[in-house]
């Protein structure tokens, strides 16, 4: 985090603007994502692209994201921590989860060049978290 001037939340951590965000989903490769399955709130590790305001990813045909099918509200979270420095960050977004089925959109989704968590492609299916609420906040 940078030596300015920053707003911050109720705690005092820094509140990282929307673009902040943005450049962080960005940046990074490997997320959780949360969702309720059978009365059970659940967080899984990902690889992902965020993709046109949206968490894109692939899963196992079959899985607990089955939870999708219904248009569910999941979260999606990364972070960074320095250890050294004692800083780090943390953004937390929020949206409709839905399989993307459409054969010219996931033909479109091969080029993110995106690998699933488990490393094996022939039963995935394609994922979006559209998403509709975006926060980070940054400590240190």
């Amino acid at each position: 985090m940078g030596a300015m001037e920053r707003p911050t939340d109720h705690r005092g951590s820094e509140v990282l603007s929307r673009e902040e965000c943005d450049r962080l989903l960005d940046s990074a490769q490997v997320g959780r994502v949360a969702f309720l399955y059978a009365g059970d709130p659940h967080i899984l590790p990902i690889n992902y692209r965020f993709h046109q305001g949206a968490i894109i990813f692939r899963t196992t045909v079959g899985s607990k994201m089955d939870a999708a099918e219904m248009h569910r509200r999941f979260a999606f979270e990364i972070d960074g921590w320095d250890a050294d420095s004692g800083s780090g960050w943390s953004v937390l977004a929020h949206g409709m989860g839905e399989a993307v089925t459409d054969p010219e959109e996931t033909a479109a989704l091969e080029g993110l060049g995106l690998v699933s968590w488990a490393g094996d492609e022939s039963e995935d299916m394609w994922f979006r978290i559209a998403l509709d609420d975006i926060t980070g906040r940054g400590v240190g």
